[in-house]
């Protein structure tokens, strides 16, 4: 059947179908109502295929954004992982089409890529709705030839309207994480140690992840599960968190609510209550459709702020949880994984809440689309230890379908690397909050220089950084160029660009040098003169003047993992 221009369902036989729709910014919206056999239910949007120069989804990393052929791009998406939305864009960064589903609550695949035979791009949506009677979809399709991610920050705006989960100020507070510093090799006293200096150097937020109610000496996941502490390692667990609020700073807890050590109190007291098992990380999942399991999880997880003064908590492996449907049965009050699973997040969202209204939580990629992503307020980048590039990416890519504060993955620097290299890890995040995660003693004193310089920077313009409009250029190359503006500052992060032309006099600007050793080059396509200062990457001044930007770039010499900000002089 059709719908419109480009826009066709397929439904099975005495299956009836109506459509309405609307316009939304220069977009369409289509409500979608189907009565009958849903199982066959499937609707594809597509356009001319003409200088398609790439494609951007939420789980598409730097290596899967070419176009792709249909035949070899099929995905899934669903409440736990994932968002349906597709964006396919030209060279010069111009929307193609955009297209997304309003409910990510239902799992889709989706097959998306170049139709050979039509030469179309193609976004097919296969609801998996099975035999059920009726449906609306509510979708959006974009053709309008603004830039491709304004597209994609339109519809998200049209998931959010009027459902986001609060944000406090603090969930954009530089963090001090454990993880990559110690692994699981935690205790009180070590974290009491970094805290100190971390506060020194503008962290204002703690992470304690996984060790914390483990032995020392636990293989993998084998005994996780009972979410207590170990007395070993935290003998007073209130007072340690009195004592990190003591040196100005708030503490979020790590728990993966659902998982089930072998060697864990859990597993026993639950046993053949799974979903799942993992014989290489030692743990099983445990099912929250039986009502004594999914209480004990929402306990487990809320306990940790109630009873210990935790500020929040870091909730992972949520897109672990999932296994095959069934009917409702005497011991399980619910039958759909994904409606038990939402049901489990939206508890404990609503308690934690009640408790504080400041409360932090943090979800991580992949598990943040529009739904499953009221329950946080903190949207992390999946792990990338060392791996500046992806986490760039990530960031990127996570403010433009979320909402909250974003925040990069925990950065490892390499102890004892030079200046440049360590600013490396921070300026490729300067636009999320930074987490970072060495074990301070082991770095150099100019290392540490680069941190507090690069830490201090992003937290004082955090609302230019994280909160007002950016701009993103080809993202088939990685986003070589980013910007960030508002009334009065501008500031572009180059990548792998080494010239600049600002597109108007600002009153003041910044250029990040994060392309190379090299000059970069800087103009103006409206005339202005400026006075620059061009600070290396430790914040320490290397050169001024002044010099009049126009349409002839002139050679700057902005230090490595350094920036030039510019001042407009009055005529």
């Amino acid at each position: 059947m059709i719908i419109a221009d480009g826009i066709s369902a397929a439904i099975a036989p005495d299956t009836t179908i109506d459509v309405k729709y609307a316009e939304l910014n220069g977009a369409m919206l289509y409500t979608i109502t189907v009565d009958g056999d849903l199982s066959e239910l499937a609707v594809t949007v597509s356009c001319p295929a003409s200088e398609a120069a790439g494609r951007w989804y939420p789980a598409a990393n730097q290596y899967a954004r070419g176009v792709m052929q249909t035949w070899n791009s099929t995905k899934e998406t669903a409440f736990m992982y994932g968002a349906p939305i597709y964006s396919y864009y030209s060279q010069d960064d111009a929307n193609l089409l955009c297209t997304a589903m309003y409910d990510s609550f239902t799992t889709y695949r989706i097959c998306s890529g170049i139709d050979e035979p039509s030469q179309h791009i193609v976004v097919k949506f296969l609801p998996q709705l099975g035999k059920n009677s009726h449906t609306e979809l509510r979708l959006y399709v974009d053709r309008t030839k603004r830039k491709w991610y304004e597209s994609v920050q339109s519809a998200t705006e049209w998931w959010y309207a009027g459902r986001q989960s609060p944000v406090p100020e603090c969930a954009y507070d530089p963090v001090y994480s454990t993880w990559y510093a110690f692994q699981r090799d935690i205790d009180a006293a070590s974290i009491i140690a970094q805290c100190r200096a971390a506060y020194k150097f503008g962290c204002r937020t703690l992470i304690i992840d996984d060790g914390w109610a483990t032995p020392r000496g636990t293989i993998s996941y084998n005994d996780s599960g009972d979410w207590k502490p170990n007395r070993e390692r935290f003998p007073n667990f209130k007072g340690f968190v009195d004592e990190i609020h003591s040196i100005g700073m708030k503490a979020l807890l790590w728990v993966a609510p659902g998982l089930s050590g072998y060697a864990s109190a859990s597993h026993r007291l639950y046993d053949g209550k799974f979903l799942s098992d993992s014989d290489r990380f030692m743990y099983s999942v445990l099912d929250p459709r039986y009502p004594d399991v999914r209480a004990a999880l929402c306990q487990d997880v809320c306990r940790l702020v109630e009873v210990y003064g935790f500020d929040g908590v870091k909730i992972d492996f949520i897109d672990s949880i999932r296994g095959a449907d069934c009917e409702p049965d005497a011991q399980r009050d619910i039958g759909s994984v994904s409606e038990v699973l939402r049901e489990l997040l939206q508890s404990i969202h609503t308690r934690l809440t009640s408790i504080r209204s400041d409360v932090m939580i943090e979800y991580r990629q992949n598990y943040c689309g529009p739904d499953v992503a009221l329950n946080a307020n903190i949207m992390r980048s999946a792990d990338c230890a060392q791996d500046y590039l992806t986490n760039r990416m990530n960031t990127l890519d996570l403010r433009l379908y979320t909402k909250g504060a974003v925040h990069s993955d925990m950065i490892q620097f390499v102890y004892g690397d030079t200046p440049e290299s360590t600013a490396l890890q921070l300026v490729n995040v300067l636009f999320a909050t930074p987490q970072i995660s060495p074990r301070f003693e082991r770095l150099s004193r100019e290392q540490l220089d680069v941190i507090r310089f690069w830490l201090n920077f992003m937290s004082e313009k955090r609302e230019l950084l994280q909160k007002s409009s950016f701009e993103l250029s080809r993202c088939y190359a990685n986003y070589p160029v980013v910007t960030v503006r508002n009334e009065h500052e501008r500031l572009s992060a180059l990548y792998a660009e080494q010239t600049l032309v600002l597109d108007k006099a600002c009153e003041r600007a910044y250029a990040v040098n994060a392309a190379g050793r090299a000059p970069i080059y800087l103009g103006s396509r409206e005339p202005y003169q400026v006075a620059y200062r061009c600070i290396d990457c430790k914040g320490v001044e290397t050169e001024s003047g002044k010099v009049l930007l126009d349409e002839n770039p002139r050679a700057i010499p902005v230090p490595f993992c350094g920036m030039v900000v510019l001042e407009a002089l009055g005529n």
